[in-house]
């Protein structure tokens, strides 16, 4: 199980311990974790990460880079792993997938709106950037549906569908009517 570093807490406090946790964002801290619970848990990040999580990070850790020109240089001086990331931690987290070998890979809570008048499933709204009153643009959720949603979460939605396209041989699936309707994914439901 691979999960986006803002999902651990919640994963954490339901009994469920990712085997892999991706973390991108510079914005995001240690209290976004709960340290204590990482011992076993192996942290793929990319080098902008807030270096304090690297310290506190009891497990494993792995650096990579995104395939952005950004990275060019220094993936010429030190080669990592280069993932797919167009603004999204999803992005990459599922690229590692792939390269992994995964040949089905589910989606939970990639929802890309604001289902439940909520913006991040687990945390607050606003403590992780966007709210949900500020949202103006809205999509097309699994029941067909419009969703409020912001700009930034409907191109990340795009990115990961192109993304998607070019795995032809990759089944994806989605968990959740009440998100984004992603083109790709399968609707699959595993609560039965």
């Amino acid at each position: 199980m691979i999960s986006v570093d803002t999902a651990f807490k919640a994963l954490s406090l339901n009994n469920i311990t990712p085997d892999i946790i991706l973390s991108i964002d510079p914005n995001i801290r240690p209290d976004h974790f709960f340290m204590e619970h990482t011992n076993n848990v192996a942290l793929v990040y990319f080098p902008k990460i807030n270096p304090l999580i690297l310290e506190q990070w009891r497990g494993p850790k792995y650096s990579a880079y995104s395939t952005s020109q950004l990275y060019d240089e220094l993936a010429d001086k030190y080669p990592k792993l280069r993932l797919f990331t167009n603004g999204s931690v999803v992005h990459p987290a599922i690229d590692l997938a792939v390269y992994l070998g995964a040949y089905q890979i589910s989606l939970f809570g990639c929802d890309f709106c604001y289902t439940r008048n909520k913006t991040h499933a687990f945390w607050p709204d606003g403590s992780l950037g966007p709210q949900i009153n500020n949202a103006k643009h809205w999509l097309i959720n699994g029941r067909g549906n419009r969703v409020p949603t912001d700009l930034n979460f409907r191109g990340y939605l795009r990115s990961l569908e192109e993304f998607i396209k070019s795995k032809p041989n990759i089944k994806f699936y989605q968990s959740s009517l009440d998100g984004a309707r992603i083109h790709g994914a399968q609707y699959k439901d595993f609560l039965k």
